[in-house]
C-alpha cells in the first residue's frame, strides 16, 4: 500500500486514454447530454452565468428558477452517477463491455444515493459541532472575522470528509461492495495512512480546475448574456458545459481508479493488463 501524486497521475491519464473510446461512450450519454440538455429545459440559466450581473438580480430569477433547478439537477445528478460508476467499472481487472458496466452502474446507485445521504449527514454533524463554538466566540467578541473562520473550517472539514471517502466509488464497482456503511468505512481505512498527502492531492487539482473554470465560464457566460433569448447561443454554452462536465468526469474516474490501484495494493502484473 503507498501512495504518489505523480504514479497516480500518470496511471490515471493512462488509464483514461487506454480506454478514451468506451469512456467517452458513457460520458456523452449520461454527462455530456445532460449537461447540454439543462441549458435548452432552463432558458434563463446562462444569465445566471454572466459575471457582470447584478447580484440581487441574479438571486432573485435563481429563487425563481429554483423548483426546475431543483428538479433538473436531481435527474442530471441521478445520470452522473451512473455515468461516473460505469466508467469506474470500465477501468477494472475484468475488463465488461459498455452495456455489462452501464448496467453495473445502475445496480449499484442505491448504494451511492445511499453513501450520498450518509456523508451529507456526516458534514451536518461536523459542521454544528464546528460552528457552535465559533458561534459562541464570535458572539463574546463581536469579531466578523470569526464568522469567516468557521466558513474556513467547514470548508477544510468538508475537503477532508471527501478526500477519506475519494475511494468509495472504486470499492464499489472494483470490490462489488453494495453496502454503503461498509463501502465508506472501507475507502476510510484505505485513505487514513496517506490522508494529508491526498488532501493536498485534491486540493491542488481542484485549484488548477477552479482556475480554468472560471476563465472559460466567464468568456462563455459573458456571451449567453450578450444572446440568453437565442437558441443557437443557449446551445453553444449547453454543448460546452457538457463537454466540459464528461471530461472532468472521465478524468476524475481515472483517478480514483488510480489512486485505489495503489492504496489497496493491486498486484503490479495485473495492473499492466489494463493497458493491454
Amino acid at each position: 500500500m503507498s501512495f504518489n501524486m505523480n504514479a497516480t497521475w500518470q496511471r490515471a491519464t493512462a488509464l483514461v486514454s487506454a480506454n478514451f473510446q468506451l469512456l467517452a461512450v458513457i460520458a456523452g450519454v449520461f454527462l455530456f447530454l445532460p449537461g447540454a440538455a439543462i441549458y435548452l429545459a432552463i432558458p434563463d440559466l446562462a444569465m445566471l452565468m454572466d459575471p457582470t450581473g447584478d447580484p440581487q438580480k441574479v438571486a432573485a430569477q435563481m429563487q425563481g428558477m429554483l423548483g426546475s433547478l431543483m428538479g433538473w439537477g436531481l435527474l442530471a445528478l441521478v445520470a452522473q452517477f451512473v455515468g461516473y460508476l460505469a466508467m469506474v467499472a470500465m477501468m477494472g481487472d475484468d475488463r465488461p463491455t459498455v452495456g455489462e458496466a452501464i448496467g453495473r452502474g445502475f445496480k449499484s446507485l442505491p448504494t451511492m444515493v445511499a453513501c450520498l445521504i450518509l456523508f451529507i449527514l456526516a458534514y451536518m454533524v461536523v459542521a454544528l459541532v464546528l460552528m457552535v463554538p465559533v458561534t459562541v466566540l464570535g458572539a463574546s467578541t463581536g469579531s466578523s472575522g470569526v464568522g469567516v473562520l468557521g466558513v474556513l473550517l467547514i470548508l477544510a472539514a468538508i475537503g477532508f470528509l471527501m478526500t477519506r471517502l475519494s475511494v468509495t466509488m472504486p470499492v464499489i464497482m472494483l470490490e462489488g461492495q453494495l453496502n454503503p456503511v461498509t463501502a465508506l468505512l472501507r475507502s476510510w481505512r484505505l485513505t487514513g495512512p496517506f490522508k494529508w498527502r491526498i488532501f493536498g492531492f485534491w486540493v491542488l487539482l481542484f485549484l488548477v480546475y477552479l482556475v480554468i473554470a472560471m476563465l472559460m465560464y466567464g468568456i462563455f457566460g459573458m456571451m449567453g448574456a450578450l444572446a440568453a433569448s437565442s437558441t443557437g447561443s443557449l446551445m453553444v454554452l449547453g454543448i460546452f458545459n457538457g463537454i466540459v462536465g464528461a471530461l472532468v468526469a472521465m478524468l476524475v474516474s481515472g483517478i480514483v481508479v488510480a489512486m485505489y490501484q495503489q492504496l489497496a495494493g493491486e498486484n503490479p502484473a495485473t495492473l499492466s493488463e489494463t493497458f493491454e
